[in-house]
């Protein structure tokens, strides 16, 4: 959900009972409610219409299987926060986003001669700049 003013909305929706998880050093974070819903808050110039992106979660994005009468607008993608997403159109024209966990990244142990290190197991896909521009945003 994006927002003109990241600490009003946070503070909003503390007052319903979310509580802050993380905060970015961008003017974005997630609020939680409990083990139940949360709510990705992301700040905008006051230039930019405030838009909400719903997001529905799937357990396994290989093993769903969409009715045709969806229209799929983008097919599931890796994202660069470590998920799989896809978007779809319903039939009032809104858009929603369908997130699926990734595989987790197997690991392995290296010396750097001053010590251990985590690397990943396999090459990892290379962020492009818009990718990174994203986030920091």
């Amino acid at each position: 959900m994006e927002t003109h003013n990241w600490g009003r909305a946070a503070r909003f929706f503390q007052a319903l009972g979310f509580t802050l998880e993380f905060e970015t050093d961008h003017g974005s974070g997630l609020l939680r409610a409990g083990d139940g819903p949360y709510v990705f808050l992301r700040e905008v110039p006051a230039g930019e219409v405030p838009r909400i992106q719903p997001v529905l979660t799937v357990a396994d994005a290989d093993a769903l299987r969409l009715d045709p009468a969806v229209e799929v607008v983008t097919p599931f993608e890796e994202t660069h926060y470590g998920t799989r997403e896809m978007t779809v159109r319903d039939p009032d024209g809104r858009t929603w986003s369908l997130q699926a966990p990734t595989e987790p990244t197997l690991m392995r142990l290296v010396d750097e001669g001053d010590g251990v290190v985590a690397a990943a197991a396999a090459d990892l896909p290379v962020l492009t700049a818009d990718q990174v521009r994203e986030t920091q945003e």
